[in-house]
């Protein structure tokens, strides 16, 4: 289809009118059905609640491209980055996450470059950004970034549980190990939703040691979760959105947090839920609590969301543990992810003004 004329504007979620926003929840969608298209988006209502949910940690910019006579949203640009309140700002400064999407009538007319040419312009006048990074899971995004030059930093892969597929007896099986761990060691296993104030401090510290034992590739950065970053969360996902997140811990004889698993329930969306993080502390590995968290998890999830019709987590390639405690559940690889990472400076001198 010829390129229309069009102009590229800024997209603020906050002065926005309800005619811009459904455009461009037009496109969109339209590039989510490319890549899932057996899958359904997340309500309108409630992407654009998230969209609005102000976070002084980082800042966004969004722009999109609209045709002249401001009919279609024909593709939109993304950019994050952190602020001085971030835990690790001084770690992440100089990096910006960009998302980039074109309506697929319009491609290879030159869109793509122009608006990544309006966010390098942006980014220039920041003068401490020095790295973007890009994560996508779309054959039209990843074709862009190996012709932008862009280095391939981490590989991941969402899985997929069915519960039609779950193997019930290894679920019994897992579970009642750690049934013999409560009676041998004296290990508990506890729920909750909103973290409780007398563990928050040291939950948090474990959370922080076992996010960042995941495998990350050539992705130097770490993450550091505080009790006031999760009670941000909290606020965030249970109170404003209405999400269910749902965490649970095993706890030694001394009470000490020894392992997590968490998941999310998202009331609009109740085809699915997502699990987080898992993971066991390092000291305490090799009895079998991961595959206990994990079981457990499931049993709680198929018990109480009766619609539900997968779980769905996201695992490095390189993280083999892992991936062979998700494959025993039977777990299957749904879709690849791939990270890019790009020198700003490289890239203002490839694109043209």
């Amino acid at each position: 289809m010829p390129l229309p004329s069009y102009k590229i504007i800024e997209f603020d979620v906050f002065t926005a009118t309800d005619d811009l926003f459904e455009k461009y929840f037009d496109l969109n969608d339209e590039l989510f059905f490319e890549v899932e298209p057996d899958d359904k988006p997340y309500p309108r209502d409630l992407r654009k609640k998230m969209m609005s949910d102000q976070n002084p940690r980082s800042d966004t910019h969004r722009w999109l491209v609209l045709t002249e006579k401001d009919e279609l949203v024909i593709g939109f640009a993304q950019v994050n980055y952190n602020t001085k309140l971030a835990t690790n700002y001084e770690q992440t400064k100089h990096i910006a996450v960009v998302e980039l999407g074109i309506n697929k009538s319009f491609r290879r007319e030159g869109l793509g470059s122009k608006l990544l040419r309006t966010v390098l312009d942006h980014l220039l006048k920041l003068e401490r950004i020095t790295t973007i990074t890009s994560t996508l899971s779309d054959e039209t995004g990843i074709n862009f970034c190996n012709f932008l030059r862009g280095v391939l930093v981490h590989e991941e892969a969402e899985f997929r549980l069915h519960f039609t597929k779950i193997d019930w007896d290894l679920i019994k099986q897992w579970k009642s190990t750690g049934e013999k761990l409560l009676k041998r060691d004296g290990i508990t296993l506890e729920m909750f939703e909103t973290c409780p104030d007398d563990i928050i401090q040291e939950y948090t510290e474990v959370y922080t040691e076992i996010l960042n034992q995941r495998p990350l590739g050539q992705i130097p950065t770490t993450v550091r979760v505080t009790p006031e970053t999760r009670k941000e969360k909290e606020k965030s996902w249970i109170t404003n959105r209405g999400h269910k997140w749902i965490t649970m811990i095993t706890k030694e004889s001394d009470q000490q947090i020894s392992g997590l698993t968490e998941m999310v329930y998202i009331p609009e969306s109740p085809e699915y839920i997502e699990q987080l993080l898992t993971g066991v502390k390092t000291k305490y590995r090799g009895r079998g609590l991961g595959k206990w968290l994990k079981a457990a998890m499931i049993d709680f999830i198929h018990k109480k969301y009766l619609e539900i019709e997968f779980i769905a987590t996201d695992n490095a390639g390189t993280n083999a543990p892992m991936i062979s405690i998700n494959e025993r559940l039977g777990f299957a690889e749904h879709i690849s992810i791939k990270t890019y990472h790009f020198n700003l400076i490289g890239l203002d001198d490839l694109i043209p003004r």
